[in-house]
């Protein structure tokens, strides 16, 4: 089990604990009333926050093989953030299912990296209410706190609404962001390179495999100066162009 700092261990508890409210809302409900997807949503935004809060507490210190979890880590919070995001847009109780059910995958995963265990029953009264409203405001409270926005009382669920769905907006914002930084941005930051250096780095090629042709012309010349024969140019051609060919 690779080392975490308390802040990343109890963000973690925070993010299976709230799939593990979610998983069991929607396995013990066979519909979904608008109020039921409005604290969904609720829950998908605050596990997004987690996860990426998560995910940026991540980093890379250790040795190579810690170095690889770590990544693998990070992978699996960038994953849940994105698919919890995602999820808010479908309204159908088996397509939600069925794409949080990727989610939890991912949170397997990680429990088992961490040894920290998906809680086996909600901690919310699921069993004797349907809807996730008592779940989504305990998670809001632990989510402010883990992220670092401060409460200012408790028993606010519309300034607590308002809020999650601030931080929504904030987070689907910030994902395009990621998205045109790597997808517009850094393909024209690479076009601009090759534009400019790649032709060089071109020239050098072709420069460092002639180097390389006229070492080996140099290696055969030898070799027949070594057996007392006059080297063939002729023959030095035709055998480097089959040993290219092979090397194709």
């Amino acid at each position: 089990m690779i080392e975490i700092t308390e802040h990343l261990r109890k963000t973690v508890a925070s993010i299976l604990d709230t799939v593990s409210i979610v998983h069991a809302f929607l396995q013990n409900n066979e519909e979904l009333n608008e109020d039921d997807l409005q604290q969904l949503s609720y829950c998908c935004a605050e596990l997004a926050l987690l996860s990426l809060s998560a995910h940026d507490d991540i980093d890379e210190a250790g040795s190579p093989a810690d170095r690889i979890i770590r990544h693998e880590l990070a992978s699996a919070f960038q994953q849940i953030a994105m698919h919890s995001i995602n999820i808010q847009e479908w309204e159908h109780l088996d397509d939600i299912r069925a794409y949080f059910s990727t989610i939890y995958k991912h949170c397997k995963f990680i429990s088992a990296t961490l040894k920290m265990p998906i809680p086996g029953k909600a901690p919310s009264p699921i069993e004797e209410s349907r809807r996730l409203i008592p779940a989504v405001k305990r998670l809001a409270t632990e989510t402010m706190s883990i992220v670092g926005i401060p409460l200012e009382g408790e028993n606010q669920p519309d300034r607590l609404k308002a809020e999650i769905q601030a931080l929504r907006e904030v987070l689907i914002a910030l994902v395009l962001e990621r998205d045109h930084l790597i997808n517009v941005v850094c393909k024209e930051i690479e076009s601009d390179y090759m534009e400019v250096l790649g032709s060089l780095e071109a020239e050098i090629y072709r420069a460092e495999c002639e180097v390389r042709y006229l070492k080996r012309v140099m290696d055969l010349m030898q070799a027949a100066v070594n057996r007392r024969e006059k080297p063939n140019m002729q023959e030095i051609d035709e055998k480097l162009k089959e040993q290219y060919e092979d090397y194709q």
